[in-house]
């Protein structure tokens, strides 16, 4: 075999792993739909928040049941099924979420990935590199003297795997 073509073999060798590696990080619309049968659809499950959690997922609220210190201490999956079984315990707040969000997937247009670069979708946008995505609330609807103030789930896509990376729910008094 000649130089050149042990150079060509060599840099495609190089280049494959590094493309299929940017691969594994972006999300695919079948996950997409995997999601919503294996979370939104039986949404608040303390077991479908564990097993999607990062091992790191952050949990910011102000919602003083989740508060507690030792629930700062521990790991992702058991903050993220804390929240949900509170969740659970308070339906009139948080079931509607599951059927009224909004998602937002973010996505690099081409292969700049420069973060000035990123775009925004309301909708999986096809043909693009979607590595983090969240689903957002928007309602704000004031029950029993109290709403939820701002509610976000966001994801994302590493190592191969969809994980959700944080929780941010909070909730004020209001006048109904």
């Amino acid at each position: 075999m000649r130089i050149a073509d042990l150079l060509c073999v060599a840099a495609f060798a190089c280049v494959v792993p590094s493309a299929h590696a940017a691969g594994a990080d972006c999300l695919t619309q079948a996950e997409v739909t995997k999601l919503d049968t294996d979370f939104w659809a039986k949404f608040p499950s303390p077991d479908g928040f564990a097993a999607y959690a990062a091992p790191d997922m952050r949990l910011d609220t102000n919602i003083v049941d989740l508060m507690r210190p030792e629930l700062a201490k521990a790991d992702g999956p058991t903050r993220a099924r804390s929240f949900a079984t509170y969740a659970s315990q308070h339906p009139e707040y948080f079931a509607p979420f599951r059927t009224a969000h909004s998602a937002h997937y973010l996505y690099y247009p081409g292969r700049d990935r420069h973060p000035d670069a990123v775009k925004e979708a309301g909708v999986f946008p096809a043909n693009r590199c979607v590595s983090m995505f969240s689903f957002d609330d928007e309602r704000h609807t004031c029950i029993a003297g109290a709403r939820t103030r701002a509610m976000s789930f966001s994801f994302v896509k590493t190592n191969g795997h969809v994980q959700l990376q944080g929780i941010e729910v909070g909730m004020e008094a209001c006048q109904p």
